[in-house]
């Protein structure tokens, strides 16, 4: 940096717990993930990623354009690393002037870094930890209490609290009314000059899904749905369940399509193959590819529950349906079979993502402007202490 020009803002983004860049580029996602931070990047901020990765971390560098990248680089067991992080990384931590989540899980270290060095904290997720736990393991298990003193602890002494969606932050204040001033809506983005309607389409498939393959997502009862229509499917995604569903799901190989993680510029085409996105998930976050989905104009059917019924209009910019095999069929047939309302809710979908979830033209500028703010605003004895 020269004497003319000005001093870069530096922000330490803390990966969900146990996360790394390998993980990212496994899974299809790298490319979204650094998206916004790019952005930040040509509006004067240095990006520093606090991974959780081994050495290996370190060879995307090329593929990051300056983002500084924080990881195990000296192969410690992961127990060992957690113990000594914030002394290996010390110097990087030291000089950041914000530190920001990635998501709930891990954002207690997060918290405790900001306390030691004084920073400002922005609590930022994407979806309600504890509500995944009560899902998955029950109101009584150890996992959701943990999740939930680990949401107030970060509610209570985070500087801003990032949500994506309006219930979230209706839960947030609801459960620590203090914070109600503290809290921020900014939603999932999405890229809307990548993802968008692709001219000419030459359909492969009638139904599409993406995402990972979990009791969450509710994909047995859209294979079930579909196996006495003919439907044609195609499954983007990996998880634990895969292997079980596609020998549980044997006589369906000549109408699904099992395709692995793929990269995220390559879902833009994908889509442009098939006349249906579907997500019958039995709860959500935000998902960031029904937006996606969206932006490419594609009709979508959605299951009527927790984060998505939130962006679905019903029979205007989606369909909504419910989480069992009669449901999902009956609104396969309707949409598959309404080219009309297909394509209604098709451009309705585009117009929407357009106007809500625009990277360019509307959550990186909130972005910007919600960073620049806290910042000018927090005083250091403000900061997390």
């Amino acid at each position: 940096m020269t004497c003319d020009e000005p001093k870069k803002t530096r922000l330490v983004l803390f990966f969900t717990e146990n996360v790394s860049l390998e993980q990212w580029e496994r899974s299809g996602l790298l490319d979204r993930e650094v998206a916004i931070y790019r952005h930040l990047q040509k509006s004067g901020f240095q990006i520093t990623f606090f991974t959780y990765g081994r050495r290996p971390d370190l060879a995307f560098a090329d593929r990051l354009d300056g983002i500084q990248v924080l990881c195990n680089r000296w192969n410690l067991p992961s127990s060992i690393y957690k113990k000594l992080m914030f002394w290996l990384h010390r110097h990087e931590l030291r000089q950041c002037d914000v530190i920001k989540t990635n998501q709930i899980p891990g954002a207690n270290w997060a918290l405790a870094a900001a306390s030691r060095w004084q920073k400002p904290l922005i609590a930022r997720f994407g979806f309600m930890y504890s509500d995944f736990m009560r899902h998955q393991r029950g109101t009584k298990s150890t996992a959701y209490q943990r999740a939930r003193e680990l949401e107030r602890r970060v509610f209570s002494q985070a500087n801003l609290i990032v949500v994506t969606t309006a219930s979230m932050a209706k839960d947030v204040v609801g459960r620590t009314p203090e914070a109600s001033h503290r809290v921020k809506l900014i939603p999932n983005y999405v890229d809307t000059e990548t993802f968008q309607s692709l001219p000419h389409r030459q359909t492969h498939a009638d139904l599409l899904f993406v995402g990972r393959l979990e009791t969450q997502k509710n994909l047995e009862s859209l294979l079930a749905a579909i196996r006495p229509l003919g439907t044609r499917l195609i499954v983007i995604g990996g998880g634990k369940a895969t292997e079980n569903w596609q020998r549980r799901y044997a006589d369906l190989n000549n109408q699904v399509k099992w395709l692995d993680n793929v990269p995220h510029n390559r879902l833009p085409e994908l889509m442009a193959h098939a006349k249906v996105f579907i997500l019958p998930s039995l709860y959500e976050g935000h998902p960031k590819v029904l937006i996606e989905a969206m932006a490419c104009g594609m009709p979508i059917i959605g299951a009527n529950t927790p984060g998505i019924r939130e962006m679905i209009q019903h029979q205007d910019n989606g369909f909504l349906c419910g989480t069992d095999v009669k449901s999902i069929r009956k609104a396969i047939v309707t949409v598959l079979g309404d080219h009309k309302l297909r394509q209604r809710i098709g451009n309705n979908a585009r117009k929407h993502a357009v106007t809500k979830f625009s990277l360019n033209h509307i959550i990186a500028p909130l972005e910007l402007t919600t960073l620049k703010e806290l910042i000018a605003t927090t005083t250091p004895h403000q900061r997390v202490a």
